[in-house]
């Protein structure tokens, strides 16, 4: 069976890449992973830019010029696994309220049975919209969210209390500070690293939203 996202354009291949890769690899484990790229088409921000180029928007960069994956990487976005090996781990977990961290929880129940994924280039998608800063910085904040929600429910993967104020206060000031900086020099370095802590900013404002709700 094949996860596929609602905005993503499969290319002509991306089928029967997924496919191959099951019929010479039986074992049940093996989940395929494809690659998904914005579309030539786009015209493409600053901000989809760092986006596409440094992995940010799947938590690892998914070219088809990449040459791999982290071994616990699963998404629910464009990736095929045997339903058998799906069925041994149980269904999403439906406690998140937002589509984030429920395929980073699944990846790990399939980690702990053995997945082993592989990374398919040819299966390639396009990522078929604009993405606004706004907006990411929106999903961000749900992951945030979702994250703290994953955290109360594995307690010895908690960030202790205490600590994220002093990492809000942090976050906060490096994003303004990058920010002045990509409009004072008008260096795309600088423009990167201001995307970089303005996401980071997002989701531990989600993170303590979520915490401070579970703590009432």
């Amino acid at each position: 069976m094949i996860f596929y996202a609602s905005d993503f354009i499969a290319t002509h291949r991306l089928l029967e890449h997924h496919l191959t890769q099951h019929e010479q690899n039986s074992g049940s484990e093996v989940v395929g992973i494809g690659p998904a790229i914005f579309p030539p088409k786009l015209d493409m921000t600053p901000f989809m830019r760092w986006l596409d180029e440094s992995g940010a928007l799947f938590g690892t960069k998914l070219s088809s010029c990449n040459t791999g994956i982290p071994p616990e990487f699963f998404f629910g976005a464009n990736t095929s696994i045997k339903k058998d090996f799906l069925n041994s781990v149980g269904p999403f977990d439906e406690v998140f309220p937002y589509d984030s961290v429920d395929d980073f929880e699944m990846g790990r129940r399939l980690l702990e049975r053995g997945m082993k994924n592989v990374f398919l280039p040819g299966a390639l998608a396009y990522h078929d919209h604009q993405i606004s800063m706004e907006e990411r910085r929106k999903a961000m904040r749900e992951a945030g969210e979702s994250t703290a929600i994953w955290d109360s429910k594995n307690p010895r993967l908690v960030t202790r209390d205490r600590w994220h104020g002093c990492i809000a206060g942090m976050v906060r000031l490096l994003t303004s500070w990058y920010r002045a900086k990509s409009l004072l020099l008008g260096r795309e370095q600088d423009l990167w690293k201001y995307f970089s802590w303005s996401m980071t900013q997002a989701w531990v404002d989600g993170y303590r939203r979520t915490e401070k709700y579970q703590r009432t």
